[in-house]
């Protein structure tokens, strides 16, 4: 499950987002991205943790986080509220957390590494079971 904001539900042959949680089991097998917004209001917070439960129920051991170019402390707060979840269903659920900082350009070169690792610790202090950190290039 990718937290996105507009994301597409990418399931083969599913046309309806409501459809999603009606999936035959092993839920493994498919790959759900659910949408939502962006904003920073515990609505959001909430809204994920009611998703995660559902994904959950449908099968789901693993979920992906994106944080994209929003703000660190929101998407801690969503690592957060997704492990809760998981673990009020009993659920040892895993957590990647995805940081954006180089595939989003957010900085360069020390400035890059620096809140890549900030990010990193504060996703994993939310309850992150990983992090993935795509776009970095050695250049040596």
């Amino acid at each position: 499950m990718g937290a996105r904001m507009n994301a597409p539900v990418r399931i083969p042959g599913a046309t309806d987002p409501a459809a999603l949680f009606d999936l035959p089991r092993p839920a493994a097998q498919c790959r759900i991205v659910v949408a939502m917004s962006g904003g920073v209001d515990s609505s959001v917070v909430a809204a994920l943790a009611a998703q995660i439960r559902k994904v959950i129920g449908a099968g789901a051991v693993g979920i992906n986080l994106e944080d994209g170019t929003r703000s660190p402390d929101l998407h801690a707060r969503k690592v957060a509220a997704a492990r809760a979840a998981a673990e009020a269903e009993g659920v040892a659920l895993y957590i990647n957390a995805r940081t954006d900082v180089y595939l989003a350009n957010l900085a360069e070169g020390e400035a890059a590494l620096t809140e890549t690792l900030r990010r990193a610790a504060l996703y994993v202090a939310a309850g992150a079971s990983g992090v993935f950190v795509p776009g970095p290039v050695d250049e040596a």
